[in-house]
């Protein structure tokens, strides 16, 4: 039960992070999209939505990377700092969880772009 506990904190943790980040490409694509675009709304959410879902499956891309190669999922040289963050998730799974919450803003972004 313990363990569980700790994935589903350091799966939130991660997913925190993930949303952060997000909010970090929504602001710089926004910039862009919105000199790009000439402040055309409707083009300049898509150029954002777009923006995060590319950069959310490169992320997840990184994470299968992690998971097909051999040694990549071996203990990391500084062990102890990452145990201080991340109790029971390794580094491909914590990209994964950021991956997938940087494409769930994608997905929201998509839902407003919708209504």
């Amino acid at each position: 039960m313990k363990k569980i506990r700790l994935f589903i904190n350091d799966a939130l943790k991660a997913m925190g992070i993930g949303f952060a980040i997000s909010l970090i490409i929504l602001s710089i694509s926004w910039a862009i999209c919105f000199i790009v675009y000439k402040g055309n709304t409707f083009l300049v959410f898509n150029g954002v939505k777009n923006s995060i879902y590319y950069i959310g499956i490169l992320i997840l891309f990184l994470s299968a990377a992690f998971f097909i190669q051999r040694d990549a999922t071996r203990p990391l040289n500084y062990e102890d700092e990452w145990k201080k963050h991340f109790k029971v998730l390794n580094l491909g799974f914590v990209i994964l969880f950021i991956g997938i919450a940087i494409n769930v803003a994608g997905m929201v972004i998509q839902n407003i772009i919708e209504k």
